[in-house]
Parts: structure tokens; C-alpha cells; sequence
């Protein structure tokens, strides 16, 4: 019995190094049968921390996306567009739906906020030709109103 399940732990770390979807739907199986012994928990582990800065990461992104067409539509008000618009209610309500999802992840949103607020902006003068000095050196919108599908900010000073 015990070589059986080291046997099972074994091949379940080669399908982890070569099948990932063959280990996924094994290492599922035997959770479900209740055959805990045969499961190789530390790739477990490690696979429930990805998934975890998986959706850290889908939230820093939307943030990005969302402040930076903030900031063109504050210093850019003449060339507002439609698209930009559309982005950011994409944005907002992707990352709504991710704070439903994982309410956690709104804890962390404000200092997701002002670490990804330098790629905002780098992403922001790319678009408008403005020099990065020209975005305030801090994150300019509070995050309520950034959420908000009703925030359509007026043009701030640097």
C-alpha cells in the first residue's frame, strides 16, 4: 500500500513537470476520492499561489489601463473619444466584477494603485506626446471615484 501510494506520488510529479492539464485532472480525482495520501501537496500549493497573484496581477493590470485613460482624459480634454470612454467602463467594470469575485483584492487595490501608477503614466505620455513631468508625481484620483462609471475627471494640476 505505502509503495502504491508513493508510486502515485511520483508519477503525479512527472505529469506536473510534463502534462500539467493530465496532473490537474488527476491531482481533482483524488481529492474527490478522498485519496489525500496520493496527492503531491506542495505542487498544490504552488499551483493555489499562481492562481492567486494570477487575479493580483489581472487587477494591477486593469488599474494601469483604467488610470492611464483617467489621466489622458483629464490633461486631454480636447481629444476625448468615445474609445477612451469605453475602456475605462471596461476597466471598471472588469475590475468590479474581480472585487466581487475576490473582495480581498479591494484591500489592496489602493497600494496596487500607486505602484502601478509609474506605468500609468508611462503609458499615458506615450499616447498623448506629453512628457511624463507633465502627470502629477502622485496618484491624482481617489479610488471610489476612479471606480465610479459616473468619475469623468476635469483637468488637474501636475
Amino acid at each position: 500500500m505505502k509503495q502504491r501510494i508513493e508510486d502515485n506520488v511520483a508519477t503525479l510529479q512527472t505529469l506536473y513537470e510534463t502534462d500539467f492539464y493530465a496532473w490537474a485532472m488527476k491531482t481533482a480525482e483524488l481529492i474527490r476520492q478522498g485519496r489525500i495520501h496520493e496527492i503531491a501537496w506542495g505542487q498544490v500549493a504552488e499551483e493555489l499561489e499562481d492562481m492567486g497573484r494570477s487575479e493580483r496581477r489581472e487587477m494591477a493590470a486593469r488599474l494601469e489601463k483604467l488610470s492611464a485613460h483617467l489621466l489622458k482624459w483629464a490633461l486631454r480634454s480636447k481629444r476625448r473619444s468615445t474609445s477612451w470612454r469605453r475602456t475605462m467602463n471596461e476597466q471598471r467594470a472588469e475590475l468590479e466584477r474581480l472585487f466581487e469575485d475576490n473582495p480581498s483584492l479591494r484591500q489592496l487595490a489602493p497600494a496596487t494603485l500607486e505602484k502601478e501608477y509609474r506605468r500609468a503614466v508611462r503609458e499615458a505620455s506615450d499616447e498623448t506626446g506629453l512628457p511624463p513631468d507633465a502627470f502629477p508625481s502622485r496618484y491624482p484620483f481617489n479610488l471610489d471615484e476612479a471606480l465610479s462609471e459616473d468619475y469623468w475627471p476635469d483637468q488637474f494640476s501636475a
